[in-house]
Parts: C-alpha cells; structure tokens; sequence
C-alpha cells in the first residue's frame, strides 16, 4: 500500500520534501499531536466557567478585564457567566457551542473539563498562570487557548490552537513588585511621547517594558479570533497580521505577504487595514554616532554588540513607535519609519517611504510621501470618525448595509432608513 502511494505522487508530480508528512498521514494515520482540531458549524452560545473563591489580586483583575473584553462581542455571541463548585450540574452544557474556562491549570475546574467525554461542544480556556511550561500537557485537550502573556505563550507547544490574550499590566503586583507604579507610568508614557529613558534590567520587566498598553477592545479582537478559529473560515483572505511581544494588531487587517517589522520598539496596528506586498515598518535603524554603523567588527574584535544596539537605543536609533489606525490601506513596496503616526482611512500610495505623520482618511505618495488628497471633505471625514465603525460588531456591519454600498465620494454619508 505505501509503495502504491508513494509511486502514484511520483507519477502526478507531486512529491515535494514538504510534503512527507502529509503522506505520513495518509498512511499511517494523523498525529495525536497535530493542531488540525475538529471544526464546529456554528459558535453562538458561550458558558464561562469561572473560579470564584479568589476576589482579590491577579487573578481577580483578570476576570475583570475578560468581562470588559467579551462586552464588546455580546450583540454577536449570546455570553453566560458562571462561577464553577463541584456539583455543578452537566445536563444543560448541551445548550453551548463553546465553554470557556477562566482559572489556573491546576484548579478543580480543569480537572472536571478535561474528564468530560462524548461532549459535542468546544472547549477553550484562558489561562490565569504566567508559569505553564510544566503543566502544558493539560493543554492537549482544549480547542482554543487563550494565554496572557508572550512569555507563557512561548511554553505551550507551537501545534496548539493559542491565542495572546490579557497582557502584563503596570498595576499588576506580581510584574512591577521591584519598581515604583509611578516609575512604571513614566517609563510607559516615555514610550509614546518619543522620550526615551533608562530601562530597568530585571527579566521579568523585558516584555512589560517592550509591549503596547493592551487594553480590552484588542483583547476582544483576540479572543473573537480565537472563537472563529473554532469554524471553517468560508470568506475569501489574504495573509492576517498577526500580533506579538511589541505588535498589537486589531480585527481582520491583513496583508499580501512579506509583510515585516524591524526592530522591537512598539508598533500598533488598527482593524480592517489592508497591505500590499513587501511592507516595512522600521521601528529602529543603525546608530550614526560611533566609528562604524556595522555591528559585524564588535562582534569579531571585541567579542560585544554594537554600543548603540542597547536596551534603551538613543534617538539617532529611532524616533519612537508606529501608529496605524483603522481601515487603512497601504500599497505594494511601502516603508513607514519610526515615529510615524498614520490615521485612520488614510491610503498610502505603491513605492512610498512615509516619513512623517499622515491625517486621517489622507491619501499620500512619493518619496518622501507627501499628501496628495483627501478621500472625503472634512465634514464627512468628522462624521466618520464620530462613527467608528471598525468598532461595529458584526451584527451592527450587516444591519449598516447600506453605508458600505454607498458611494460617499458623490453623495455623501447619509443613508436611507
């Protein structure tokens, strides 16, 4: 049977190195450990069990900050909220499409989920530990993972269907325990105001002090990508901009492919943005002021980095981070530099090199790129960003029909009932 298999792929042309895993499937039968999980119909109905016993602290704050994310998506998913004890009853768990586990990895309630059997919903869980690395196992019989730092992200195995969810915060007890909150806002807001300033050197302040200020509609965003990745996706897509330590992405941007950022100072990113092929964003760029630009003589002479390579580059390094608002489309062979700040609706024209800020819904080009137009007047560019309406929900997208058949450019915005 594997000879038959092997020589009809020869004879079809079709054998390729990357495939062999596939025809490992084929024949032998489909990992236990592949990411490929069974694919629900639909995802309406949603139960979160929640563990109850501990009001303060950690843990606590992240309840809160779940409830305040999964409120921007109730007009799309009917939302029920339940503290979790052990004689919780089963009989009407077959009324969800999905529940989701809000505590730690050793609790009752993981125990009592993963020893459900025959269930014909999904399961998901957000995960209140920054330690899993030796828990992660548990992890195996969950659908979707939510888990609420990039550190603890990275020791869940790769195959798992995980998503980034509830970030460190700078009023977190556990992440600033070594540094004043005071210290914590001024370093967070030197970050956006391009004044830069000494970064404590403490491990676990790394990706605290390299992160966006998360806040709850981008945790809506990831957790709504999440309960998606649940069901066939039927609409066609390019590539999805996908979020990091230093990138916050909002809901369904995509892009082309080649999409890159160098550096690691701190880029965010809006909903429903649209890039061409090969975008750049240059967070950081060589340091100007020493003998030689190139790291390469550091390394080989002196055994050390470049000195402007350092935790804290100086303003000849960067001029801070990048801003992309929503619904904004930039074409092929684009570079944006640091400290850009680009508004919403705003359209960057094929080739560009944005140095410089751009309005909202400005359509700019050249090298450096330069304003060319606007796409509306301004008083149907105000009234657009009165509507926000890449914050819409999904059933407030297609009650609105209207407005985005609409040509605005000749008739304006106002629609009829």
């Amino acid at each position: 049977m594997l000879l038959r298999v092997w020589f009809l792929l020869l004879q079809h042309g079709k054998f390729m190195m990357s495939n062999l895993n596939k025809l490992k499937n084929l024949v032998f039968g489909k990992s236990k450990s592949s990411n490929i999980k069974k694919k629900f119909e639909n995802i309406d109905n949603i139960l979160v069990l929640f563990d109850d016993h501990n009001k303060t602290g950690v843990f606590f704050e992240l309840h809160n900050a779940l409830v305040e994310a999964l409120s921007y998506l109730k007009e799309d998913y009917n939302i029920i909220f339940k503290p979790f004890n052990t004689n919780i009853s089963t009989e009407n768990f077959s009324k969800f499409d999905l529940i989701i586990a809000h505590t730690r990895l050793n609790s009752e309630l993981i125990k009592f989920l993963t020893s459900l059997t025959e269930k014909k919903f999904a399961i998901g869980i957000c995960i209140a530990d920054s330690d899993v690395i030796n828990q992660s196992t548990l992890l195996d019989s969950f659908d979707v993972i939510w888990f609420n730092s990039y550190n603890a992200g990275k020791q869940i195995r790769s195959d798992l269907n995980k998503f980034h969810a509830f970030g460190l915060n700078y009023e977190n007890p556990e992440i600033t325990g070594r540094i004043s909150k005071a210290t914590s806002i001024q370093i967070l807001s030197s970050r956006f105001q391009n004044s830069l300033i000494e970064r404590p050197k403490e491990d676990e302040f790394i990706e605290f002090l390299s992160s966006p200020l998360w806040h709850s509609r981008y945790y809506s965003c990831q957790i709504r990508r999440g309960i998606e990745s649940l069901s066939s996706e039927n609409t066609l897509i390019s590539n999805r901009i996908k979020p990091r330590f230093n990138l916050m992405v909002g809901r369904h941007s995509f892009h082309n492919g080649n999409f890159k950022v160098k550096g690691d100072n701190i880029v965010e990113i809006g909903s429903f943005c649209s890039f061409g092929t090969n975008v750049g964003l240059y967070t950081v760029n060589h340091d100007t002021r020493f003998l030689t630009t190139q790291g390469y003589p550091y390394r080989k002479y002196f055994n050390t980095i470049h000195p402007g390579a350092n935790d804290s580059p100086s303003l000849k390094r960067t001029k801070g981070p990048i801003f992309i608002g929503s619904d904004v489309w930039i074409g092929d062979d684009v570079k944006i530099m640091s400290g850009v700040k680009i508004g919403h609706g705003a359209c960057i024209a094929a080739g560009s090199i944005v140095t410089k800020d751009v309005d909202h819904y400005a359509v700019v080009g050249g090298v450096p790129a330069k304003p060319i137009n606007k796409r509306f007047n301004e008083a149907t560019i105000k009234k657009l960003l009165q509507m926000k309406w890449w914050h819409w929900s999904d059933v407030e997208i297609k009650s609105n029909k209207n407005y985005f058949f609409k040509d605005i450019d000749d008739h304006g915005l106002e629609v009829e009932a």
